[in-house]
């Protein structure tokens, strides 16, 4: 009975190490995406072609690493949906945060893939400021 007990016991030890050796391979393939998409972004919205546009704060989320906003813009007729985390604001209150949904900000994009794109919550779009949604820049029109 004692030995039967030992080789299940170590088949169990065996199995949780074998279950915690997936799931560390399977987070070190979820960091090494991350951070290759973070560089290929990087590179698209620094080294490539971009433009400017007005995007449209849509919601705020609230995730595990805090709050980011939603947001869209278009570009070549299409509506384009991307996200931003909001660094300092995050400390503002929820009620003044979802003050900025429906508000307009300049965005940056790479034009050769758009979902690689920034929204510049310091840059609001003036209200006497006339453009056709969807036209382009290749710098911010204002100062």
């Amino acid at each position: 009975c004692t030995k039967r007990f030992k080789r299940l016991n170590i088949m169990i030890v065996l199995k949780k190490k074998g279950i915690g050796i997936i799931v560390f391979s399977i987070l070190i393939i979820i960091l090494y995406y991350s951070f290759i998409k973070y560089e290929e972004r990087i590179k698209y919205l620094e080294d490539r072609k971009v433009l400017y546009t007005t995007g449209t704060i849509t919601f705020l989320e609230q995730g595990k690493g805090g709050p980011w906003f939603n947001y869209n813009f278009f570009f070549d007729e299409k509506e384009h949906f991307s996200r931003t985390t909001i660094g300092e604001l995050s400390k503002e209150k929820r009620q003044k945060l979802k003050s900025y949904i429906g508000k307009k900000y300049f965005v940056k994009f790479s034009i050769e893939k758009p979902e690689y794109s920034e929204i510049y919550l310091d840059k609001p779009i003036p209200k006497d400021f006339v453009y056709k949604e969807g036209q382009t820049w290749s710098k911010i029109p204002i100062d």
